[in-house]
């Protein structure tokens, strides 16, 4: 990375520069209004696509008042190593000095204003993200650009740097009202962002700096049903058919509604989904991935994820403009991913079963992969999950073997009135505990000793067993190349034994989840006859490692897997207990 025009410094490097932008964003958050009006801060993107590449010139104007000795502009993208790379190169700066150019390790970078005028800083942004190489690999829990042949989609958790003041200035720095301009598009092009108050076709506005921060923006020609030309939730779904995105936005109002009702009414004036298809290459054929921000979420899906899949990620985003969002302060010291993902997965899913929206068997599916993952760690980047969704599955069924009428429902909601409290985990079992969803004398969950022995959903009973298990196969080889075509079948596998055969292509596949031996797995292909299904179980050879799970009917399950009632199970009181709402 470069300075450029009237500087002559050395190379940045990326984390460098990434660390300018996110010292930009707590300045431009929150000024007083009381008096006069606030000074403006100006943010114009500009779309350049010189020598066939796509960038984004990216404009800052931003007032200094009061005596502001530095400004610590860092770099809010991402920086895990699956994420695309992005350049960023510095252009004209004006009324700030640079400091400390070399500071790799905070990817921060400082400014010292000069002058009386505001600070200006213009610098451009690439990324090595083609829409040709879009996976669910490639943008998983990453902050992207990215330029599509129907246009562009822009995170601005990667192109916004945030302003800063520096660590330990108290009361910080901040600069509130904002205004964002997009150009350089082509005439015509529909731009949707998800920020509420557009005050034109390319341009708005927003009381903070950082809410920018958490916006995403798509450009091009995005398929709009009728209804969301007015009203406050939209969904754009280019890559889906009219009547799975009309499904989708049905699903959405009913679970805004849902979530409104249960926790707190919704804030949001102005929300966007984004369902954007990757190339769906090797094992990405029926992935999703989502990404939620505070009034926006976008789901990345391969081209043969089925309806019910793209459904579940999307509750989950939904979920997280309530949980955590509204359960007040996190405190910074404690790893809340049982509460930010965990919670969220459970209430989403919990939700989608309330509204008839899937089978009641799907939560215990996940709560058997989450058995699983913990101790086979398949995906160990579901852990996090795992641990919350064991959890608030073992307080629901507490207070249900106890007859308790609160549920995990009742927790989120006390929690988010206290939206002012710094949360904390002992302020989680303490609530839990005072509704009934957990024992006073136990501090926290084992999930050797506190699950439940059986769960009881939609009129069938579910027993916790314990054993060795067949091995997770599907037996097909995908192509990198071409999306859902079958390679290779494995000779004698599930699979094969189903009729799948190489240079079928696979349209949708629906199963469980990875490592699922209670659900088929479902297959639409694609040929000259139109598309045909099959379906399997996904049972290998026995497995080694013994792991508990879930079964409907005991016996049935030791026909084909070695499992007996679970040992903490075998002596104690067989009790029903229902996931209620």
């Amino acid at each position: 990375m470069r300075l450029f025009g009237n500087w002559d410094c050395p190379p940045i490097s990326p984390h460098v520069f990434a660390g300018l932008i996110a010292a930009v964003t707590p300045l431009l958050a929150g000024m007083d209004t009381a008096a006069t009006p606030p000074a403006v801060v100006e943010v114009t993107i500009l779309q350049d696509r010189a020598d066939g590449e796509t960038a984004y010139q990216v404009d800052m104007t931003i007032p200094v008042e009061g005596d502001l000795p530095l400004l610590v502009l860092r770099d809010m993208s991402y920086p895990e190593p699956n994420c695309p790379e992005l350049q960023f190169t510095f252009g004209q700066v004006e009324n700030a000095r640079v400091l400390d150019l070399d500071l790799d390790d905070d990817r921060r970078v400082r400014l010292e204003p000069v002058g009386d005028g505001p600070v200006f800083i213009s610098y451009r942004i690439q990324t090595d993200l083609r829409a040709a190489d879009l996976t669910v690999a490639a943008v998983n829990g990453c902050n992207i650009l990215l330029a599509r042949p129907d246009g562009v989609f822009l995170d601005g958790g990667a192109l916004l740097l945030a302003p800063r003041s520096p660590p330990g200035v108290w009361p910080p720095y901040r600069v509130g009202r904002t205004v964002l301009r997009i150009e350089g598009l082509p005439q015509g092009t529909r731009v949707s962002g998800s920020l509420a108050r557009q005050q034109a076709s390319r341009e708005w506005e927003v009381e903070r700096f950082d809410d920018l921060r958490f916006a995403f923006f798509a450009t091009g020609a995005f398929a709009r049903d009728p209804a969301d030309e007015a009203g406050t939730f939209r969904i754009h779904a280019p890559d889906l058919d009219q009547e799975r995105r009309q499904r989708l936005r049905s699903a959405g109002d009913r679970l805004v509604s849902h979530f409104s009702q249960h926790w707190r009414e919704a804030r949001f004036t102005d929300y966007t989904a984004y369902v954007i298809e990757t190339t769906g290459r090797g094992t990405d054929l029926g992935e999703s991935v989502g990404m939620a921000r505070s009034n926006a979420h976008v789901l990345f899906h391969g081209p043969a994820t089925d309806y019910d899949s793209l459904l579940v990620m999307f509750a989950h985003e939904l979920a997280h403009s309530w949980i955590p969002s509204r359960l007040g302060q996190l405190a910074p010291d404690h790893d809340w991913s049982w509460v930010r993902e965990g919670l969220t997965d459970y209430l989403a899913r919990k939700a989608l079963i309330e509204l008839d929206l899937a089978e009641a068997g799907s939560l215990v599916d996940r709560l058997n992969l989450a058995l699983q993952n913990t101790v086979l760690r398949h995906t160990p980047q579901l852990e996090d999950y795992d641990e919350g969704l064991l959890l608030w599955a073992a307080m629901d069924a507490y207070a249900g073997s106890r007859g308790e009428a609160a549920s995990v429902d009742d927790l989120a909601r006390t929690l988010m009135q206290r939206e002012n409290v710094p949360l904390t985990p002992a302020e989680v079992w303490q609530v839990a505990q005072a509704l009934g969803l957990w024992p006073a004398d136990q501090p926290d969950f084992v999930p050797e000793r506190d699950l439940p022995c059986t769960l009881a959903m939609d009129g069938r009973i579910y027993t916790l067993v314990e054993g060795r298990w067949p091995r997770y196969e599907i037996g097909w080889q995908l192509s990198e190349d071409r999306a859902g075509l079958v390679e290779r079948v494995e000779p004698g596998s599930p699979a094969a034994k189903a009729g799948l055969m190489a240079e079928h292509r696979i349209a949708s596949v629906r199963s469980g989840g990875f490592g699922n031996v209670h659900r088929p797995v479902e297959l639409k292909l694609e040929s000259a006859g139109g598309p045909a299904s099959l379906s399997f179980m996904p049972r290998g050879a026995t497995g080694d490692t013994a792991y508990r799970q879930y079964v409907a009917d005991v016996d049935a399950a030791g026909a084909w897997a070695d499992v007996e009632p679970s040992r903490q199970c075998r002596d104690a009181l067989q009790t029903s207990v229902a996931t209620r709402g």
